[in-house]
């Protein structure tokens, strides 16, 4: 169990990390695309909804139902992890 927290703690952190030199670097407005190799991209996108832009008004009942589904993905990997 604790490998998978921290395997956990370092993709999230990592995840983070990245975001936040990218909105450093560029800054809002300018969109930029980083080629790293030739399968990997780095490319600022701004997603107002979920997976593919999936729900992308923004209402309170939306907001709340994925905060909901969160928190029932979180307890359920905990429980998991602790078998």
């Amino acid at each position: 169990m604790r490998f998978f927290w921290i395997t956990a703690s370092i993709v999230f952190l990592l995840d983070r990390v990245t975001k936040y030199f990218i909105l450093k670097i560029f800054p809002p407005g300018r969109e930029i695309v980083i080629h790293l190799c030739s399968y990997f991209n780095i490319v600022k996108v701004w997603n107002k909804g979920v997976a593919f832009g999936l729900f992308s008004r923004n209402t309170d009942f939306t907001r709340w139902v994925f905060i909901i589904i969160t928190v029932l993905i979180l307890i359920i990997s905990y429980l998991w992890a602790k078998k």
